[in-house]
């Protein structure tokens, strides 16, 4: 059993790489609600289990429209890629 969690869980944090170890800190209904069903994965009847907590997934078949979209679209387009700021953020993705 593989469950798709939220990265989200642990908050806003200065950390760039975080741990099974790292405290979690659900402060809303669906953070709440993703890991109670963690909880439920990982006590369940199943003999194996992986939870995986992904930050920003990306797919094909996405709904909303986000940077990385876009900034895709602008590249295979040949259009500027803007962003804000200084540009030293950085964000890891995951394709889906």
């Amino acid at each position: 059993m593989i469950y798709i969690s939220s990265a989200s869980l642990y908050g806003a944090s200065n950390a760039e790489l975080y741990t099974e170890e790292d405290p979690v800190n659900p402060k809303e209904g669906y953070l709440l609600a993703k890991y109670k069903a963690e909880l439920l994965t990982i006590n369940s009847l199943f003999k194996k289990a992986v939870i995986l907590r992904v930050n920003a997934p990306y797919g094909p078949k996405q709904r909303t429209r986000t940077v990385l979209q876009i900034f895709i679209e602008n590249a295979l387009g040949g259009l500027d890629l803007l962003y804000n700021g200084l540009g030293s953020r950085e964000q890891a993705f995951l394709a889906a």
